[in-house]
């Protein structure tokens, strides 16, 4: 019971946090997230987005693992 409450906390400032970030300095057209839990989809107006996205996100991971 109580994992699924940390894992949303967790997300909540490793992700959401993160995402919100990068879509307002990086993004060049509309991103929409959704996530419900430990699931995401997230969408992109402009292809060339996606790539940026996860190659940041590669990046803000390693970051934090050392």
């Amino acid at each position: 019971m109580i994992s699924p409450l940390l894992a949303n906390v967790y997300l909540h400032y490793a992700f959401d946090l993160w995402a919100e970030r990068w879509r307002r300095r990086e993004a060049t057209g509309d991103v929409i997230i959704v996530r419900y839990a430990d699931d995401l989809v997230v969408g992109f107006e402009y292809e060339s987005d996606a790539p940026a996205v996860l190659g940041c996100h590669a990046r803000e991971v390693a970051g934090v693992s050392r």
